[in-house]
């Protein structure tokens, strides 16, 4: 057996801020907004439709995090003790710029507000929908049953933090360089660093979407475009997505709470709500509550 050689990395280990993004727990329920149809659409198959990341109503999500990730190599130019390391910033931008573009990755979006005017306007026709409350106790068994290939974390969108953890990144991967094998050695450490990139690229936000306070359920990249994606009508285009499973068809769907969007009929949505969850094997442990907003759209 050929010996591998010295300036491939044996191991390769999130940085800490890497790490403590990813281990971060919602305190609280975390609420996915839906139509009334989706909503009897998780009643009947107890499970989620993780949507393909290009096609989420963010027009920039995870080209966005790929764009500060050139921005910030790009910036290292101007440092001359790194003036050795062009095969390793070329790599990293021709990964930046091909095949991460367009990744496997599916998500569910989560918001820890229950009852947010922007999340009805944006996922629920005409504000009309429902907001489903889930623990991460309830997700858990789901998470796991999938685990390696998905997880719940948590959106960043502070662009300081944001640059913090690129930057760490990318230091990191440069003092793994070998600097007697810089092509082969750039080459390796750039496609590890593109590993850590898909992953942030899953979780960091444009700014201007910090109101929504968003989880994620994410779910890739190991998801078949043959067996496991079906397609569902969007605005204006056919959706991909993968449905993500929170238990059995004949269990017991556990939810915490669901609150009923604005509507000129939220008694009788409420009641016939509670009727459907009941009818569908189905708990919400804190029942079904009707929305505050005095927003009408009828």
């Amino acid at each position: 057996m050929d010996e591998i050689p010295q300036y491939i990395p044996k191991t390769w280990e999130p940085t800490e801020r890497l790490s403590g993004l990813f281990s971060a727990l919602p305190g609280r329920p975390i609420f996915h907004y839906t139509s009334q149809s989706g909503f009897l659409g998780i009643l009947q198959d107890k499970a989620l439709w993780a949507s393909k990341i290009q096609f989420l109503n963010d027009s920039a999500e995870f080209q966005y995090t790929l764009d500060l990730i050139e921005a910030r190599m790009k910036a290292q130019d101007e440092n001359p003790d790194l003036k050795e390391f062009t095969h390793f910033r070329e790599d990293v931008i021709g990964w930046l710029r091909g095949s991460m573009k367009y990744p496997n990755i599916f998500v569910v979006s989560f918001s820890e507000r229950g009852d947010l005017l922007s999340q009805w306007r944006a996922y629920c026709p005409s504000g009309v929908g429902f907001s489903i409350g889930f623990t991460y106790d309830q997700l858990l068994p789901a998470i796991k049953k999938e685990s390696p290939n998905a997880r719940l974390v948590k959106c960043v969108y502070q662009l300081d933090e944001q640059v913090k953890i690129v930057d760490e990144l990318i230091s990191r991967a440069l003092s793994r360089v070998d600097k007697d094998h810089l092509e082969d050695s750039s080459q390796i450490i750039s496609a590890l660093l593109m590993h850590d990139v898909s992953n942030l690229a899953s979780v960091f936000k444009h700014p201007a979407f910090e109101e929504e306070m968003e989880w994620r359920i994410v779910v890739g990249p190991f998801v078949s475009a043959r067996t496991d994606v079906a397609f569902r009508p969007g605005k204006s285009m056919l959706v991909p997505y993968y449905g993500f499973p929170l238990c059995g068809k004949v269990e017991c769907l556990e939810i915490q709470k669901v609150h009923v969007g604005p509507n000129p009929h939220g008694m009788l949505s409420g009641w016939s709500a509670i009727d459907a969850i009941f009818r569908h094997n189905a708990h919400s442990k804190e029942g079904v509550h009707q929305s505050s907003i005095p927003y009408r759209s009828w």
